[in-house]
């Protein structure tokens, strides 16, 4: 069963909140405790270009230059992809990217991230959150993926024969069904009040712990 029990997430470094009503007297806070999910799943991508392993991906360090050994790299491969498995689906919020900042940070262009539970052509023929349009050598850049659900997250690059380089990729999300809805008694002003201090509370003992 899900445990509602705050002082169970307080490791929990980032808490996101989303409010919806049933009644015009009755409202939900619905506590969603996020966290870098990658770093707890396993990784594959289509080949490996040298020793940079898919699992460089999710190792925690955005250092981007190649020679680091920090980067997931693939062969010149035809829709090169590369994919993480998180083991239960879990709904994902964000997806960030780190690109290569010493070569070719062009070669990301045109990327997709796909998430789902299918793994029908590797995964890549799940839904799509993004579309990466560029990443600045050496940058990070986050991708809205609002709650999607799926066990697999796959970044690829349909249609033509590329390089794929990711320095690390991070996955905020949590597990389906583990957010804790909270039932408040909501009128006019006293609703905001109320939702306002609970909000407060939470990061007072948020920031308790840092």
């Amino acid at each position: 069963s899900t445990s509602c029990n705050i002082e169970q997430h307080l490791d929990y470094l980032k808490v996101t909140f989303t409010i919806f009503y049933v009644r015009l007297s009755l409202c939900y806070l619905l506590i969603c405790f996020l966290t870098n999910v990658a770093r707890r799943g396993q990784v594959a991508q289509s080949s490996m270009y040298g020793n940079a392993k898919p699992e460089n991906a999710i190792d925690g360090n955005r250092a981007s230059n190649y020679y680091q050994e920090s980067c997931a790299h693939t062969n010149n491969d035809l829709n090169p992809w590369w994919r993480l498995d998180l083991l239960k689906t879990h709904k994902i919020y964000t997806v960030t990217i780190t690109n290569r900042q010493d070569c070719c940070p062009e070669r990301i262009n045109g990327a997709e991230i796909r998430i789902g539970n299918s793994l029908n052509d590797n995964g890549n023929a799940n839904p799509r959150c993004a579309v990466i349009s560029s990443i600045a050598a050496g940058a990070s850049q986050t991708f809205a993926c609002n709650g999607m659900e799926g066990r697999y997250i796959n970044i690829v690059i349909p249609g033509r024969t590329e390089y794929l380089t990711l320095c690390e990729v991070e996955v905020d999300g949590t597990l389906s069904g583990k957010c804790c809805p909270i039932l408040l008694v909501c009128s006019g002003l006293n609703e905001y009040i109320m939702i306002f201090g609970f909000l407060l509370i939470i990061l007072l003992l948020l920031f308790a712990t840092l």
